[in-house]
């Protein structure tokens, strides 16, 4: 395990994945799941994935997005964006950032995703 540096302690490590509101419920895990390791992959080089891949992995923070903020979020960094799944004609549902200690303050007001029992 790497030594903890200031700036990325895994205490302070999060990664942001947004749900487009419109995605199929049924569909969410998928999504995010899909997302998340997409991110990881993609990012897996970068030392703050490295740590956080190594220390814990608890620390994702899931929001749900409407597609206005969805597409206004792609400003706030580098990303990996989920696109349609198999015979879904979807776009884009997921999108997922690299971890990081100082999410933009944008970040900060989006609503955590939670599924809506009937």
């Amino acid at each position: 395990m790497p030594p903890c540096k200031k700036a990325i302690c895994a205490e302070n490590l999060k990664m942001y994945i947004l749900i487009r509101e419109d995605t199929p419920v049924n569909i969410v895990p998928l999504i995010a799941s899909h997302t998340a390791v997409g991110t990881y992959k993609k990012f897996a080089h970068h030392i703050e994935m490295k740590y956080w891949f190594e220390t814990d992995l608890q620390k994702t923070v899931i929001c749900k997005v409407n597609a206005k903020t969805f597409e206004k979020s792609k400003e706030y960094g580098d990303y990996f964006a989920l696109t349609e799944i198999h015979h879904l004609e979807l776009g884009e549902l997921g999108l997922g950032f690299n971890v990081t200690s100082e999410p933009p303050k944008f970040f900060k007001f989006l609503k955590l995703y939670k599924i809506e029992e009937k």
